[in-house]
């Protein structure tokens, strides 16, 4: 609900608010490899203080939930290019549409782009009020978070006992 038009908005204001596209591809790269060092930074991070927390250790999952098996089969890359252009709006909608909805974003943000300034304008303005209206819709949403925090917590101690909270 809220992913889809914030991607888009975003995307489309970053993108084909440059005029230069070589400027903008140029920062694209620059982002991936920004992104894939600091992810790469923050999982041996993780790594390593799950090592050395050991935490987990000593939980014991009830017997229904272990004998449960994973029916999962990998991605191949054919499947990976076919989930990021679907062939309808239908199989977006089906399944994750993260992948899609950033290709269609950045496709149509090229193509915005290349419009002259005048019919670009009203575009523009456009998607730039749909991100910050995404992004206050977000923040309400954020209010509600400690509510859900609390359910889940209530939930497992519903089902687990009060011993949970205690458990290090």
């Amino acid at each position: 609900m809220i992913i889809a038009p914030l991607l888009f908005g975003v995307l489309v204001v970053g993108i084909a608010g440059h005029s230069d596209l070589k400027k903008v591809g140029r920062l694209g790269v620059k982002s991936l490899i920004y992104f894939e060092v600091v992810s790469t930074i923050a999982m041996l991070i993780g790594y390593a203080a799950i090592h050395l927390s050991r935490a987990g250790e000593g939980v014991h999952l009830p017997p229904s939930s272990a004998a449960q098996a994973l029916n999962v089969s990998p991605h191949t890359a054919t499947q990976l290019i076919t989930d990021i252009f679907p062939e309808s709006n239908r199989q977006v909608r089906r399944r994750r549409p993260g992948a899609a909805i950033v290709v269609f974003s950045v496709l149509f943000a090229m193509a915005l782009a290349l419009v002259p300034e005048a019919k670009r304008r009203p575009m523009l303005v456009f998607a730039e009020s749909l991100s910050e209206a995404m992004f206050k819709f977000t923040n309400l949403v954020m209010y509600a978070a400690p509510l859900g925090v609390f359910g889940a917590v209530a939930y497992t101690v519903g089902h687990l006992g009060v011993g949970v909270l205690f458990r290090c």
